[in-house]
């Protein structure tokens, strides 16, 4: 197991991928190519038949497929989803586990607390930054996804930011 901790630019898995692999960081580029590559041509599979299916929607996966190219890279306050990680993996034929090491734990969203903000209309993303960042306090949540359910932020999901994410490859 490789664990390694990168700064958050944009470009975090597939820098860490890249220096658990060979040392460096500088084959990222070619790892976000493959990665687009690897969701366009395997779209049905990653767009209905994954571990998507049944939430992922249309605009879901037209983002992730949009920032999962090289044309997306560096750009700060980005990162990359679950989708991405899943396609990397394959890319790799190699499991990724991407472990939270923030100070003081994590924070979970409550998965009912996702589902009711989901049920109203919002997007899942929007729903799971909600739980988050109201600590999963349901009469905060309506009101902080209504402020921000327009930020470009919350298009993204991540539950760890990228600056102290730890990837580990096996």
């Amino acid at each position: 197991m490789v664990t390694m901790a990168v700064a958050g630019d944009g470009n975090c898995m597939a820098h860490s991928v890249s220096r658990a692999m060979t040392g460096l960081e500088v084959f990222f580029h070619v790892l976000r190519t493959e990665l687009h590559a690897e969701l366009s041509s395997n779209a049905e599979f990653y767009r209905d038949g994954s571990i998507a299916s049944g939430f992922y929607t249309q605009e879901d996966w037209t983002r992730d497929l949009e920032s999962a190219g090289p044309s997306q890279m560096g750009q700060a306050g980005m990162w990359m989803s679950g989708m991405h990680i899943f396609g990397m993996a394959n890319v790799l034929r190699r499991p990724i586990f991407l472990v939270d090491a923030r100070a003081g734990g994590t924070m979970e969203p409550d998965l009912v607390l996702v589902q009711q903000l989901s049920d109203m209309g919002f997007s899942r993303n929007a729903a799971v930054r909600a739980a988050i960042s109201c600590q999963n306090r349901a009469d905060e949540c309506m009101q902080w996804v209504l402020d921000h359910e327009h930020d470009p932020e919350v298009r993204t999901l991540s539950h760890a930011s990228c600056a102290v994410a730890r990837l580990c490859l096996i």
